[in-house]
């Protein structure tokens, strides 16, 4: 024999009991057949022989034999893709003139499809609310060749009632798909709840990787299998096998993949959910998510992926600023794999919602999820989505803005007082009255008898002397280590931006926190007949936030510059005559959720007693212009009544 025709016609010389526990990797298109007798041309080819390397090499049938046991399928169908299994479902099914369902929470291609090829092909396509449950019976139509579901949805995780949908669509004799990526086949038994047939894109969690793109099309009976194998066999779909091995190797590590990842993504959703910049969390195993209550029924457990919304009052800029932020998670469109990723959804269309370009998708990858938590952290902060946009009216106030606090400056020169109205948005105020109502139980309550001086009694003078003269205080009081750690009053105190701003228009170089634990925050509380007497302050300034109003009194009186601290000058007079009510008073217009400046250490000041069961509350922030500085113990025991 010639040594050319050896060179195409050799015979395997190595012994063939070599066993492996990896699959070989069966590369070919031609099957050479023992006989003319035995040649066929059959896409079963686990019943009928080799036919073709289009079906499949024994490398693609065996992946197609462990799906199909791991979802307890009937059989599965292995395809190049995902969308190309959710082509072949849908021209399986759907004939011209025939009507399909399908959830407007599906992957983005689906619809695609539907607008473009189908439409083509006349086949309707009508789009259904996920959550709908047995109200599709009201779709369904005489035509109806196809309902399919996909839960949780793409992007916004509606997770379906998939049985009630299957009972119903059963009923009228209707096929049900559903897109089963999400669990990868086994967090949700498809065909246990009634599914005809399942499909997944196993480039997500079966590859595992990301460096496969291979789909899955699993039946539940003989009649599903016949209707998908006949043009399964005429679409051509062939697979390669190298990439079916690598799915074989995923499917190795999916047990401890999947558990690691739910472990990573619930850690990463609950800490995002407790954030004061994130509207709503949809995470599939968390009540905010809507169908919560059908994962917890149907699902075994959760995997990677999920979303959530930025609040309202975060610009869609900032949005976007934070997903480019991002270091350890990287921007891209697909998930199931080892690396994190994130992709902002600007446009996603749902039926009465507005995610005004705020939504932003998750994958949690293999990472430490300390590390992913920072850097979603350090993205918020590099985006200046530093909670005082879901905390302030960054619209109306533009705290960087060096003309808006020259303007704030001159007003607190000119007046002794500045207000900015409404500077805390709706949603700010109720979280903090809501909070101080449920601490107020706490709250630590004085009433004592003071000068207008806060300063000892002083025997050279009357006891009605200005000097001396006694006026009432009381309310209620609870302190930085009673405000919630997730509370918005430690964000906006602590917030570089907002303490930027104070310090531009106070004139001093930097703020500090106080040192002890007790002072930074402190919300009052005055309730009916509770009032703050006449006083002068020892500080330089105060900052307060107004956060309920009570239903009449509680007015904040002032006359400014009554006495010069600096030089001594008390003006005892002056201060008497304020005292008798012979001096007008200026009173202060503040509503809830107003910011005050006020200096009032040579400005005389009181709030009139509270009127009515509403209690008023009032939140003190106050900083130190120098570091290290604690209010004095007595200070302490006087106002808190303890010292830590």
């Amino acid at each position: 024999m010639d040594w050319r025709t050896k060179l195409l016609n050799s015979k395997p010389r190595s012994r063939r009991d070599y066993r492996s526990l990896a699959t070989p990797v069966y590369r070919g298109s031609t099957v050479v057949f023992e006989s003319q007798d035995d040649v066929s041309d059959n896409w079963q080819q686990d019943k009928h022989g080799y036919s073709y390397g289009l079906y499949g090499t024994p490398t693609t049938l065996e992946l197609s034999a462990r799906i199909a046991d791991l979802e307890n399928a009937h059989y599965t169908f292995i395809v190049p893709g995902g969308q190309a299994a959710i082509a072949l479902i849908y021209l399986a099914y759907c004939k011209a003139g025939t009507h399909a369902l399908v959830p407007y929470s599906v992957y983005g291609p689906n619809n695609e499809m539907a607008k473009g090829l189908l439409a083509g092909l006349n086949i309707e396509v009508e789009a259904y609310d996920p959550l709908i449950g047995r109200g599709i019976k009201e779709l369904i139509r005489d035509n109806t060749a196809l309902v399919w579901c996909e839960s949780p949805g793409s992007v916004t995780m509606e997770v379906q009632d998939v049985p009630a949908i299957v009972e119903v669509s059963h009923e009228r004799g209707v096929k049900v798909a559903l897109d089963n990526t999400y669990s990868a086949g086994v967090l949700f038994d498809a065909f246990a709840h009634g599914v005809d047939v399942s499909m997944q894109a196993l480039t997500k969690y079966i590859g595992g990787h990301s460096d496969l793109l291979l789909g899955s099309v699993s039946v539940a009976g003989d009649e599903s299998l016949q209707a998908v194998g006949d043009v399964y066999q005429q679409l051509g779909l062939a697979v390669s096998p190298d990439d079916c091995s690598l799915a074989l190797r995923g499917l190795q590590t999916l047990a401890v993949r999947l558990d690691k990842l739910e472990a990573s993504t619930l850690e990463i959703a609950r800490w995002l959910s407790e954030l004061s910049c994130a509207k709503a969390v949809f995470h599939p195993a968390l009540e905010s998510c809507p169908g919560h209550e059908h994962w917890k029924r149907d699902f075994t457990g959760s995997s990677s992926v999920f979303s959530f919304l930025f609040k309202s009052e975060v610009p869609p800029s900032k949005v976007k600023k934070f997903v480019d932020s991002l270091e350890i998670f990287l921007i891209g469109l697909s998930w199931g794999g080892v690396n994190s990723l994130a992709v902002l959804y600007p446009d996603v269309d749902r039926p009465g919602k507005d995610y005004g370009g705020r939504l932003v998708r998750l994958n949690v990858g293999l990472e430490a999820t300390v590390d992913l938590i920072k850097d979603i952290e350090n993205a918020l902060g590099a985006s200046d989505i530093s909670t005082v946009d879901t905390i302030i009216d960054v619209d109306r106030y533009l705290l960087g803005d060096d003309e808006f606090r020259s303007s704030c400056k001159s007003q607190l020169d000119e007046h002794g007082v500045l207000v900015l109205p409404d500077f805390l948005t709706t949603s700010a105020i109720q979280s903090i009255v809501s909070e101080g109502r449920e601490n107020a139980d706490q709250a630590f309550y004085t009433k004592s008898d003071h000068n207008v001086y806060l300063q000892p009694t002083d025997r050279e003078f009357d006891l009605d002397h200005a000097r001396n003269k006694s006026v009432r205080s009381s309310k209620g009081c609870i302190t930085t280590d009673q405000i919630p750690d997730k509370s918005l009053l430690h964000s906006l105190y602590g917030n570089s931006e907002f303490k930027s701003f104070l310090c531009s228009v106070l004139a001093e170089e930097a703020l500090y926190e106080y040192a002890d634990p007790l002072s930074a925050i402190n919300l009052h509380y005055a309730s009916d007949g509770q009032e703050l007497g006449w006083h002068f302050d020892n500080s330089s300034f105060a900052i307060t936030l107004l956060i309920q109003q009570p239903e009449a009194g509680a007015d904040f009186e002032y006359v400014k510059n009554v006495r010069n601290a600096d030089t001594g000058d008390m003006n005892y007079a002056g201060a008497q005559r304020i005292l008798d009510g012979e001096t007008a008073v200026t009173t202060l217009n503040m509503e809830p959720g107003c910011l005050v400046l006020f200096r009032g250490r040579n400005s005389l000041h009181r709030v009139t007693p509270t009127v009515g069961d509403t209690t008023r509350m009032l939140v003190v922030l106050a900083y130190n212009t120098k570091p290290g500085i604690s209010l004095s113990e007595s200070a302490r025991m006087t106002f808190y009544g303890r010292l830590s």
